[in-house]
């Protein structure tokens, strides 16, 4: 069989390649432009004979994309194995794992921080990271660095918080308290956070973190806490008497309506049970009623139910 045309130039297109099988006209079996065409799926072999015919549009059109959709796939699992950027320059998110790189890498940024330090500390920290922190947090202090902290409620009562804010407040740090739940991070002149890595199957640890450089995502970040700061109220404020419950008694109150006991409560809040037993009694005291449940019941039908 002849594979030779009058009219060929030397190399045939697999645009023209697909004219001849179209024409039942004989191709040359190894031509890589054949090979293109039967990996796309748009020919077919036809017999025993080397000859080739069209496969049906409509079906070669749904083999096409269901090999893009998997080489999408492909793509987007190697992307996720991908290594991380690396520091400098970098933007997106890192991940980072081990108290001292944390620490290490919070204390590069900090000690370059120029304008601002935005700090949610949710639970109190050892006294081996405490120490640490100190120098770091007083040489910014120092340098102007405006730094404003949020703690819990439940941090007021700590004799170390309250000598760490003292001291600090000296120098210009700004504190506040937060009744209700919220998460660790550190966000440095608004261009880098450091945030609780909390991505799906990983046990809550202070052993792992994620920073994050993408601008947007940084904003929407320090957008978050400024408004977590309107809603805290100052670490000297003492909440006013016009109402029944305490700020801490309302926390605790939500996350036992959110089904969670009272041990669980406590941990959410960082407080100790006995803690939370002893808002939760003062409470029943001031409301005359014998249950937390009946306790519950009144603040629900209270307007206090709204307030932070």
């Amino acid at each position: 069989m002849d594979y030779s045309s009058a009219h060929d130039t030397g190399t045939i297109t697999d645009r023209e390649t697909y004219r001849r099988i179209a024409r039942r006209e004989p191709v040359r079996p190894g031509a890589d432009d054949l090979a293109e065409l039967l990996a796309l799926g748009l020919v077919e072999p036809e017999g025993t004979d080397g000859s080739y015919r069209p496969v049906d549009l409509q079906r070669a059109q749904q083999q096409v994309l269901a090999r893009a959709r998997e080489d999408l796939s492909t793509l987007a699992m190697m992307a996720s194995l991908s290594p991380p950027p690396g520091p400098a320059g970098a933007s997106g998110s890192e991940p980072l794992q081990g108290l001292d790189v944390i620490n290490t890498r919070i204390e590069a940024e900090v000690n370059g921080a120029r304008t601002e330090i935005l700090s949610a500390q949710p639970h109190v920290r050892a006294v081996a990271r405490r120490e640490r922190a100190y120098s770091r947090d007083v040489a910014a202090l120092e340098r102007g660095v405006a730094m404003r902290t949020l703690y819990p409620m439940a941090a007021c009562g700590r004799t170390p918080s309250r000598e760490w804010v003292r001291e600090m407040s000296a120098l210009g740090g700004e504190y506040r308290v937060l009744a209700s739940p919220f998460s660790h991070g550190i966000i440095v002149d608004r261009r880098t956070a450091f945030i609780a890595d909390v991505r799906p199957g990983l046990a809550p640890s202070d052993d792992r973190c994620v920073v994050v450089r993408d601008a947007a995502v940084v904003a929407y970040l320090a957008g978050i806490f400024d408004t977590a700061w309107e809603r805290a109220v100052g670490w000297r404020t003492r909440p006013e008497h016009t109402t029944v419950t305490t700020p801490v008694q309302r926390a605790i109150l939500r996350e036992l309506i959110h089904g969670r006991t009272q041990e669980a409560a406590a941990k959410s809040l960082d407080m100790s049970g006995r803690a939370v037993e002893q808002h939760l009694a003062a409470l029943r005291t001031s409301l005359q009623v014998a249950s937390t449940y009946a306790a519950l019941a009144w603040w629900l039908r209270s307007d206090e139910a709204d307030l932070e």
